[in-house]
């Protein structure tokens, strides 16, 4: 079976070789996905951006040491997801050393919810948001980053099985909840 060469290897593997205008192309295209996906780990606009930011900086300064056959997009997905597990473990830290107790992490309900198609997707956001953390982010790589099942098993460190089974069990759930929601929403 042959498979077609990813742009994004290519390009990759022109960063790697130091190549700027590589690198560039490389941080258009990606820059928004994974600005999207840290944003989906709760995070502020600012800190979103600095751990993508960190990234692309540390994807640069530290290209002669990253494995070439690697998947890019994988590379700095997990690259995002280690920076914003770090930024959360040190503001946990922070909140127990002030004795502060987190509030909810949960934006401002719009007025607008009367409009049909902005409440369901509301609900299901928030359906999404209720599921176990993991299944949660494996759901979110596969839908909202647009990974494939073995980019999100190196992104999350588990087995593509694995992946498999979170977004099985995610996509049982969220029809669950549909169905029990409006059940004319799903075909029979």
């Amino acid at each position: 079976m042959s498979s077609t060469p990813n742009p994004l290897d290519e390009i990759f593997q022109a960063v790697l070789g130091g190549d700027e205008d590589a690198f560039d192309a490389l941080f258009r295209r990606l820059h928004a996905p994974l600005l999207g996906y840290a944003r989906s780990l709760r995070a502020e606009q600012g800190e979103a951006a600095d751990a993508v930011q960190n990234a692309f900086v540390r994807l640069w300064t530290q290209r002669e040491t990253f494995d070439a056959s690697g998947s890019v997009r994988a590379l700095l997905y997990t690259m995002v997801r280690n920076d914003m597990l770090s930024r959360k473990r040190k503001e946990s830290r922070r909140r127990e050393l002030r004795g502060a107790h987190a509030g909810p992490e949960k934006g401002p309900r719009t007025p607008s919810e009367h409009a049909a198609g902005r409440a369901l997707r509301q609900r299901v956001q928030k359906w999404i948001a209720a599921l176990p953390e993991r299944r949660q982010e494996a759901f979110r790589l596969s839908r909202f980053a647009d990974l494939t099942h073995e980019e999100i098993a190196r992104v999350m460190d588990i087995s593509p099985r694995t992946v498999e089974t979170h977004i099985r069990l995610a996509l049982e759930d969220l029809r669950e909840r549909l169905t029990a929601y409006d059940p004319d929403l799903l075909p029979s």
